[in-house]
C-alpha cells in the first residue's frame, strides 16, 4: 500500500501539502553548537584555570567580545550567558552539581540572665532601688464557679482560668456569597 493513502484519510492522497512534506529529507540530528559554545568547549581547561585564579565572568565575557565571540543574536555575551555555556559544556563531560559542604550548626549557648539594675536615689536622697522588694507569694485565689458547660470538665477548666462561658458560634453558611438570595 502506498504511504500517502496509509497516512492520511481516503481521497487526500493528492493533497499538495502532503506531497510536498514527504519530499522533505529528514534534519541532522541536534543543531550545530554555536561559535560561543564552540569556543567555549575549544578553551574549558583555560577558562577553568582562570576561575581557580580568581578570573570573574564578566572578564571572561569581555574578553570573548574582543575576540569577536557573540551571542546567537549578534550582542555581545552577558556574564550569565558565559557561564552557563560554561557549565552546559561542564555537565556535557560529566562533571556533577557542587554542593557547599554543610557547616556543623554552632551550639546555642544558654541566655545569660539579667544584670541586675543599677540602683538610684530618690527625691528624699535614699538610695532605692528599681526592683521592688517581693512579699512572699500567696496561693493564687481560686477562680469562680463556672457554668456546667465548663464546670464539667475539669481539664477545660483548668486551661480556661476565668473564662465562665464558651462562646457560641454559628455553623458557617458555605454558600454565603457564592449564589444570588432567591426572593
Amino acid at each position: 500500500m502506498e504511504d500517502s493513502k496509509r497516512i492520511g484519510a481516503p481521497g487526500l492522497a493528492d493533497d499538495p501539502f502532503r506531497k510536498r512534506l514527504e519530499e522533505l529529507a529528514p534534519a541532522p540530528k541536534g543543531q550545530d553548537p554555536s561559535a560561543a559554545r564552540t569556543h567555549i568547549r575549544n578553551n574549558f581547561e583555560h577558562i577553568t584555570a582562570a576561575r581557580k585564579r580568581g578570573v570573574i565572568w564578566r572578564q571572561i565575557a569581555d574578553l570573548m567580545d574582543a575576540e569577536g565571540i557573540k551571542a546567537a543574536d549578534g550582542s555581545p555575551l552577558s556574564p550569565a550567558e558565559t557561564r552557563a555555556l560554561y557549565h552546559a559544556e561542564r555537565y556535557t563531560r560529566g562533571a556533577r552539581r557542587r554542593r557547599r559542604p554543610v557547616q556543623p550548626k554552632v551550639a546555642q549557648a544558654e541566655p545569660v540572665s539579667p544584670a541586675p539594675e543599677p540602683a538610684t536615689a530618690d527625691h528624699s536622697g535614699s538610695v532605692v532601688s528599681s526592683q521592688v522588694a517581693q512579699k512572699p507569694s500567696e496561693p493564687a485565689p481560686e477562680p469562680p464557679e463556672a457554668p456546667a458547660s465548663v464546670a464539667a470538665d475539669p481539664d477545660l477548666a483548668r486551661v480556661l482560668g476565668g473564662i465562665r462561658e464558651l462562646p457560641t458560634v454559628p455553623p458557617p453558611n458555605f454558600r454565603a456569597g457564592w449564589r444570588k438570595k432567591e426572593s
